[in-house]
């Protein structure tokens, strides 16, 4: 089982997050942080491909979660990445939910809130224009 799954967008890596953001605040997620590595890199005068990290959660779900498990906090709030390759495709990754709940054997009902999958691809889905 992968730990980290990977999703290709048909968008660039700002749009694919503005997508997401968007997405996540509709359903009442909260967005803690919007990371630009890229630009961050520039500061120490190096250079990257576009890449986002977007840290996002929703506490009426993962409150009960942590209960559960306190070391779940370890991957809450829940992360992902966003980039560009360099073949100039955008890619999200993210953690499985399966091998999450694995880790740190949590009841099979917090599967729905922790399975990015098929979020991410609802987020994504709208044809490019």
């Amino acid at each position: 089982m992968k730990a980290v799954l990977a999703s290709q967008s048909a968008y660039n890596v700002k749009e694919t997050v503005n997508r997401l953001v968007i997405f996540l605040q509709s359903r009442r997620m909260t967005i803690y942080a919007r990371i630009d590595h890229q630009a961050e890199l520039r500061w120490f005068k190096q250079q990257t491909g576009a890449f986002e990290y977007l840290i996002f959660g929703d506490p009426n779900a993962s409150g009960p979660l942590i209960g559960e498990n306190p070391f779940t906090a370890l991957d809450l709030p829940i992360r992902l990445i966003v980039w560009e390759d360099n073949k100039g495709k955008c890619w999200v990754a993210y953690k499985n939910s399966r091998h999450l709940m694995k880790v740190y054997g949590v009841s099979a009902k917090y599967r729905v809130w922790l399975d990015l999958e098929d979020l991410i691809h609802e987020a994504l889905s709208t044809k490019k224009d």
